[in-house]
């Protein structure tokens, strides 16, 4: 592939007199907690203010790599140690603080590493425990010219995220705080929140924790029942809830036409009134 086809800061990176190549992964986990890691076996350091340190030690591993025809990783897997010596610590993996972690893998000069290319995003796989304290952290990751492929679903309802960009709807509108006030487990107690009878929490409704061991993390709420404010979660979360916690919630939708009209977003409405079986006679 001739240079000219590369991305201009890769480009750059390869245009220079002796580059060494060195892979560095960005993690963040649900609390927002972020671990730079880097595959040269030594620190590796931006000059950007503030500057981003990416360790060599623990380090991480690519264990495999598919090239696509452009050049660019099709899929990369990717481990990172877990022990109790950190960064990421095995008792947080084990209570599901690292569940769905988000990875970045960047190609970078380890000389001048600003200059770096994000090869592949993804999100955190299989966990495995060599003993009780040791184990790694496998990522699945995708090349980005994968994200380009888009499968469009026929349904009825509105294929956007309620409060997404593509949605447009305002949701501090529907969103209230408040404070825990019993807990029966980390996916279910009950709220102390204002006005807690004006919006409904269900139909795709969430709540996110301000204070807290949870502080930043958010989930999906399963059922709300206003009479007794009790939230039942999807999932619970990886930390203990606490009475007092404070929290954010804001309503759901049910993602219909009619509540889309309802809403002032008619002209966000992506879903379809028919499928295709029904517009061309395959149901009868």
């Amino acid at each position: 592939m001739p240079r000219s086809g590369f991305p201009t800061q890769l480009q750059t990176m390869l245009e220079r007199d002796t580059v060494t190549p060195v892979w560095l992964i960005e993690v963040t986990n649900r609390v927002g907690a972020v671990v730079r890691l880097s595959s040269s076996g030594e620190m590796v350091m931006t000059a950007g203010s503030p500057s981003e340190i990416y360790l060599g030690d623990p380090g991480f591993n690519m264990t495999s790599v598919t090239y696509s025809l452009d050049g660019f990783p099709a899929t990369v897997d990717v481990t990172v140690p877990v022990d109790d010596q950190g960064p990421i610590f095995s008792e947080d993996v084990k209570r599901g603080v690292w569940r769905k972690a988000t990875a970045v893998l960047y190609l970078a000069d380890i000389d001048n590493p600003d200059y770096r290319e994000i090869m592949a995003t993804g999100f955190i796989g299989k966990v495995s425990f060599s003993d009780s304290i040791s184990g790694t952290l496998e990522f699945a990751t995708k090349g980005e010219q994968l994200g380009d492929i888009v499968l469009d679903k026929i349904q009825p309802k509105c294929n956007h995220v309620f409060g997404s960009a593509a949605c447009g709807f305002d949701l501090s509108t529907r969103e209230l705080s408040g404070t825990i006030a019993t807990v029966t487990s980390n996916g279910k107690f009950t709220v102390a929140i204002s006005n807690p009878t004006n919006i409904d929490f269900n139909f795709g409704g969430a709540i996110k924790f301000t204070s807290g061991a949870n502080a930043g993390d958010s989930r999906k709420i399963r059922k709300w029942t206003s009479g007794s404010s009790l939230v039942e979660l999807a999932e619970g979360f990886s930390l203990d809830v606490e009475i007092g916690d404070a929290f954010v919630m804001h309503g759901g939708c049910a993602r219909t036409r009619l509540v889309c009209v309802q809403n002032g977003r008619k002209n966000s409405f992506s879903g379809y009134d028919h499928t295709p079986g029904e517009l061309y006679g395959g149901l009868k």
